[in-house]
């Protein structure tokens, strides 16, 4: 994930992490666009730590600009790769922790055509995960 940056200085509290796959290859996490399973687990389990309060990149947006005290982060995940499903929902549920995916709809039920540093392809959700 990219570093815990606030969004504005009058919300210092408020923070936004953006990943885009959990897991795969150690070779993959050389290229910073997978984070390996259990760093993914230690950040949320800090997170929580931390007293941080998850919400949704709606709910943030939704903050006043006059708040006080706000300590809430929104966790993203970009492009819909099958992983974001099946292991990255599956860690924030048991942390009782929420996130915002943006997916790229023209991949869904489809695989990258761009190979990896491990030279396998990337598969993205299904309609039936978008759903869940």
């Amino acid at each position: 994930a990219r570093s815990m940056i606030p969004i504005n200085k009058r919300h210092s509290g408020i923070r936004i992490l953006m990943y885009h796959s959990i897991g795969g290859a150690p070779e993959d996490h050389k290229l910073g666009i997978r984070v390996p399973t259990d760093n993914f687990e230690q950040q949320l389990k800090s997170i929580k730590a931390e007293g941080y309060r998850s919400l949704t990149v709606s709910e943030i947006l939704d903050i006043p600009p006059d708040a006080e005290g706000v300590k809430c982060i929104a966790i993203t995940f970009d492009d819909g790769y099958k992983d974001n499903y099946m292991t990255a929902a599956a860690l924030l549920k048991k942390n009782n922790l929420t996130a915002t995916f943006f997916i790229t709809t023209s991949y869904i039920d489809g695989e990258s055509k761009r190979l990896w540093a491990n030279g396998h392809k990337r598969e993205y959700m299904n309609w039936k995960d978008v759903a869940r």
